[in-house]
């Protein structure tokens, strides 16, 4: 492959297909930047960066076969299915390109815009393609981060007012979704005593939970006094 004249689109599903360069240059439409600017009253805004947008390129292409006569429906049919989803719930496939393009070494999304420079030939009285313009709009392809990471739920401190029939245990459940941090709720009211038999109305104090971990915190009891 001549890289000053053809690219090589290969894609992720193991297609590849190589087509002349077009009538125009790659051209960068979008990508890096990222900068907002927050408005402060009666001061100068603030610069925030947010984050880099993904590159987009758009690449012209041109199949090309009217010298020799030639088909480029293959050709055609193998970059149109490289912005095709092989089934439901399936994505379409990523692409590479290689060639004389801005960006090297990215994977890409793909967007096919058909032109209209088109040139049809017959054989047998079937029509089939010589030539086809295209433009091949590109989307930088992000991974999405797939980290397994449990998920951590601070709870605020706040208070509670005791209804008819509630538990320290069924209190916990209801704030933390745990109810063997019934503890931690405890030790925050030091004037519980019994902490299945609740004064209804009376507040409690609801701590913070610091250990969003799924297990119950453990608080350290006072030792009973011996008898004398």
């Amino acid at each position: 492959m001549n890289i000053a004249t053809h690219y090589l689109f290969r894609a992720s599903n193991g297609d590849s297909v190589i087509v002349r360069r077009g009538f125009d240059a790659p051209k960068m439409t979008g990508g890096g930047g990222g900068w907002d600017l927050i408005e402060r009253p009666r001061r100068v805004s603030v610069s925030q960066w947010k984050g880099h947008e993904p590159y987009k390129m758009d690449v012209s292409v041109l199949f090309d076969g009217l010298r020799t006569d030639d088909s480029v429906e293959m050709a055609i049919s193998r970059l149109n299915q490289m912005q095709m989803s092989p089934s439901d719930l399936t994505p379409p496939p990523t692409v590479k390109i290689f060639g004389a393009v801005p960006i090297k070494g990215a994977t890409w999304t793909i967007e096919v815009e058909w032109g209209d420079n088109i040139i049809y030939d017959a054989d047998n009285n079937n029509g089939f393609r010589v030539r086809q313009d295209a433009v091949v709009h590109m989307t930088q392809f992000i991974h999405e981060d797939r980290l397994k990471v449990a998920a951590l739920k601070i709870i605020p401190a706040g208070t509670h007012v005791i209804k008819k029939g509630e538990t320290l245990r069924k209190i916990a459940k209801l704030w933390y979704g745990d109810a063997n941090k019934a503890p931690m709720i405890r030790q925050a009211n030091p004037w519980v005593r019994d902490p299945n038999k609740l004064p209804r109305g009376k507040r409690l104090r609801i701590p913070a939970d610091m250990n969003p971990t799924g297990h119950a915190t453990r608080v350290k009891s006072h030792p009973k006094p011996k008898p004398k």
